[in-house]
């Protein structure tokens, strides 16, 4: 590909390669991007941080084509038998997603827990505990090339004081204090100013390339999740309307192993390409979390996750109880009109749950769906102990291999969120 400057232009032509991916499977994926000239837009020229390479950058160019997304054809043929005649809620939650869905008929009811599998909390806990590591390689190579900047901490400037009662010289280490500021929030000198090491630059590359990693591996994980949801639920969806940047507030961390909002957002774009709906309920008039499906109203607290009602005996847990009655709420049409739970609907549904006797299917003793390596989700192995049985198969110990150096962290390797069917 070459780049030129115009007629008008002074600078030498940049040439630079196209390199297309190989493997099994992207010649397709490379075809319905390249055959058709005309849905070709424009090419821009970027670069990104990269630690392998001379001067920390690498130059790409990204194609922007004016036509539909690539699904495969295992994709495509999933989400063709994707049921239409079903009516799907998803409740969010800090840690996981709880789907609940019902056909049109109230003859069958599907409900699906995706969670963070304990393999992965196990890595991502690996991963933080690195990330602090290289946090503090670059706080301490910034404050040793700036070390006017610093001033000693107070622990520190004990240490002196005691030393000279003694008769003693002050020790030189590095200071650990907070930098020198003239005024409450502006330092004596901006950041921007300061002195970086090779090794700083190196380091947060590295960081950097890490992050970008594993933002893409989570939005991979999350649509696949999003696909694998669509073809055992349908395309029709309600979610309560929560504002999760408000959440994360005061749990943070929780929500961003789990990211509910990514896998909601690939659900949303997801139902609207196959033509479905993604309705967004206000959770004051529906009053999901405290109401059964009978209508009586169970008042709960935060931290309890059961929902066991007096009046008509179902228990269950509370999430999957919620989405449940998410699948009979009708959304408002007008601005003057409420999202109100349908109580015939509800009163049906919780009748069918009675003579069919699927109760077991709102307890969240379920099987896992884990994902694969390259985002796919794979079915879960049969239960040695025999089917009926609620006990999951012994988790795998962690692999321990590649602890030296840090390293680009591979995208895709995320086996982070796991699907969860009930057992019955």
């Amino acid at each position: 590909m070459v780049f030129a400057g115009g007629p008008t232009s002074h600078q030498p032509e940049m040439v630079l390669p196209v390199l297309v991916p190989t493997g099994s499977g992207r010649w397709a994926r490379l075809a319905h991007f390249l055959n058709d000239r005309d849905t070709w837009h424009k090419i821009d020229l970027v670069r990104r941080p990269d630690p392998n390479r001379a001067g920390g950058w690498r130059y790409e160019m990204h194609l922007l084509v004016l036509n539909d997304g690539y699904h495969s054809p295992r994709v495509r043929d999933q989400l063709a038998a994707a049921p239409r005649d079903r009516v799907a809620c998803v409740d969010v939650n800090v840690s996981n997603l709880s789907v609940t869905s019902r056909n049109h008929e109230l003859t069958s009811l599907e409900t699906t827990v995706v969670k963070v599998s304990e393999i992965e909390r196990e890595r991502l806990v690996r991963e933080v505990l690195q990330r602090r590591r290289r946090q503090r390689s670059l706080d301490r190579s910034r404050r040793a090339t700036n070390v006017a900047q610093y001033q000693k901490s107070k622990a520190q400037v004990r240490r002196d004081q005691r030393r000279a009662a003694h008769g003693l010289s002050e020790v030189t280490t590095l200071a650990r204090g907070a930098r020198r500021m003239r005024t409450k929030e502006k330092p004596i000198q901006a950041y921007r100013r300061d002195t970086l090491s090779k090794q700083y630059v190196h380091l947060r590359t590295i960081d950097a390339a890490r992050a970008r990693a594993t933002s893409i591996t989570k939005g991979q994980a999350a649509w696949a999740i999003s696909r694998e949801l669509i073809a055992i639920h349908g395309p029709h969806w309600i979610i309560e309307d929560c504002h999760l940047p408000t959440w994360s507030r005061s749990w943070g961390k929780a929500m961003a192993i789990s990211a509910p909002g990514m896998v909601t957002c690939a659900l949303a774009a997801t139902s609207a390409e196959l033509n479905g709906s993604f309705t967004k309920v206000s959770t004051a008039t529906t009053a999901l979390s405290s109401t059964c499906l009978c209508g009586a109203k169970v008042r709960k607290v935060l931290g309890e996750r059961v929902h066991r009602c007096a009046s008509c005996g179902l228990v269950g847990d509370r999430d999957l109880v919620s989405a449940a009655l998410g699948t009979c709420v009708t959304p408002a049409t007008t601005a003057d009109e409420h999202d109100l739970v349908d109580s015939a609907i509800a009163t049906a549904l919780r009748q069918m749950i009675a003579i069919i006797g699927c109760e077991d299917t709102l307890v969240s003793q379920t099987q896992p769906l884990e994902l694969g390596r390259h985002g796919s989700v794979q079915a879960a192995r049969p239960d040695p102990m025999g089917p009926g049985c609620s006990r999951e198969r012994p988790l795998r110990a962690p692999s321990t291999k590649g602890r030296g150096r840090p390293r680009l962290a591979k995208v895709a390797r995320l086996r982070g969120l796991a699907l969860r069917h009930p057992t019955g």
